[in-house]
């Protein structure tokens, strides 16, 4: 009888172990990343005007802004390799300036985001579903795994300006900028205005151009962007003539 016992509770225990591992592999883990900055640290037109936020009661039709981080960047270079955005990837739903949780609009050149990331899948979660009025879905341009992005990737904002369309972007080597792996706990907390000693431009640190900090002044390197920006095949031609200059 005690054996019998014993066999029966070691089933059980076997079976409640099977069901928690069943279970954890169907939830998908996820990290949620907030980024922002404020007045104080606006991001801007190469004209030093505060990039656009659309309408203040719309999100999504401000300047382009992404969340992302260079393939083989890192603290020694942080903008090293090819730029993989992890937010505003597509024409459906880009996170842009002046998105706001309660479509009051955050403001021009201002951007605060709150976006949750889930293992394997593409969607991502800017603001809360289902509390927030501003709730969306953006896309990143890669699916989330527990080594997509790699833990303790450096992460950098790119931004845009749709008239000039023109870039910079914006990165550093605090710990509080890089990627961990979701695990339904961590959280990154990006704040321009908290970090601003440390901040990197591509601008400065990969062309030399002193002075040009927070402001769009980089021509778009990559084709699948001019689509973003909307820029026809005449504005792509004449900008690829000014990078050629």
């Amino acid at each position: 009888m005690g054996s019998t016992n014993t066999t029966l509770r070691t089933l059980l225990i076997v079976s409640v172990a099977a069901a928690a591992l069943l279970s954890k592999a169907a939830r998908a883990d996820s990290i949620t990343v907030n980024w922002n900055n404020d007045s104080s640290t606006l991001l801007r037109t190469a004209a030093n005007v505060a990039l656009t936020q659309g309408s203040a009661t719309t999100n999504n039709d401000g300047a382009l802004i992404q969340l992302g981080y260079f393939s083989t960047g890192t603290t020694t270079n942080n903008f090293s390799g090819t730029w993989i955005p992890l937010t505003g990837a597509t024409n459906v739903n880009p996170t842009t300036i002046g998105d706001s949780a309660d479509l009051t609009g955050a403001g021009n050149g201002v951007f605060q985001f709150n976006t949750t990331f889930n293992t394997g899948t593409t969607n991502v979660q800017v603001y809360v579903s289902g509390f927030d009025d501003g709730a969306y879905q953006t896309q990143s341009s890669v699916s989330i795994s527990s080594t997509v992005p790699p833990d303790g990737q450096v992460l950098a904002i790119r931004f845009f300006d749709p008239n000039t369309s023109q870039y910079n972007t914006v990165s550093t080597d605090l710990s509080t900028w890089k990627w961990k792996s979701p695990d339904n706990v961590s959280s990154i907390n990006i704040n321009l205005a908290t970090d601003l000693a440390s901040l990197e431009w591509e601008s400065v640190e990969m062309f030399g151009l002193t002075g040009t900090e927070f402001k769009t002044v980089l021509p778009i390197p990559e084709p699948s962007t001019y689509a973003l920006l909307c820029v026809g095949a005449f504005g792509m031609m004449a900008l690829r003539r000014r990078i050629k200059r």
